[in-house]
């Protein structure tokens, strides 16, 4: 009878996700999953920044898939797609979970478009800078604000689409890193601090005056 309960409890323990990411076959796969998508990440980092006309082309392949991403979102939040890669690769690599949940996949459903629609509305109802404005911020973020689109600019002006369109990005950040505005701000002043040599003040929520 107790070696049926220790027979139960390591199958128990064989079935949790920890196990089998610590396990070392499953260790093994990881790191290979992890080092492949970052691979991948690579090949679309390079698609993305060397000429297809160069001798260092990264062929029909990735000819089209920075096509595809350039017209998707445009030509700089492209590089945001292989930037992600490569994080979750090396979460991968390491072992460690990848913290993906459905808030977060919402959050990031309002902030690309957000942030497109914001860098295409210099653009928006401007016939003449249609290519510049699919170029800058590829078609979601024409279609945020052009007058075929959400029309975002026709019915709040350029002032109401940009706020509308702050706000939903804030949203987006803040479902995406689980994090309240004033804790990132923190960390970007804390970030700031540091970089110029200076340490945070030891009062919560109060800010040193500028050297």
């Amino acid at each position: 009878m107790a070696e049926l309960t220790v027979s139960r409890q390591d199958h128990t323990q064989d079935e949790t996700p920890e196990w089998r990411r610590t396990g070392p076959g499953w260790k093994a796969f990881w790191e290979l999953l992890g080092i492949s998508l970052g691979l991948v990440a690579l090949f679309i980092m390079a698609s993305l920044s060397v000429s297809q006309a160069s001798a260092w082309s990264t062929g029909e392949a990735g000819a089209a898939i920075s096509r595809a991403l350039r017209f998707l979102v445009g030509n700089i939040l492209a590089f945001a797609v292989p930037i992600v890669l490569i994080w979750a690769g090396v979460m991968l690599f390491m072992g460690k979970r990848l913290p993906w949940s459905p808030t977060r996949f919402v959050g990031v459903l309002l902030l690309f478009p957000a942030l497109a629609g914001l860098m295409a509305l210099p653009f928006a109802d401007e016939p003449d800078l249609r290519e510049a404005a699919l170029a800058r911020a590829g078609v979601i973020g024409v279609y945020m604000v052009d007058w075929h689109g959400l029309r975002l600019v026709g019915q709040f002006g350029t002032i109401g689409a940009a706020m509308t369109l702050l706000a939903g990005a804030l949203a987006g950040l803040v479902m995406t890193t689980h994090q309240p505005l004033t804790a990132l701000g923190r960390s970007i002043y804390a970030l700031v601090r540091q970089r110029r040599g200076m340490e945070l003040p030891e009062a919560e929520g109060t800010i040193a005056p500028p050297p």
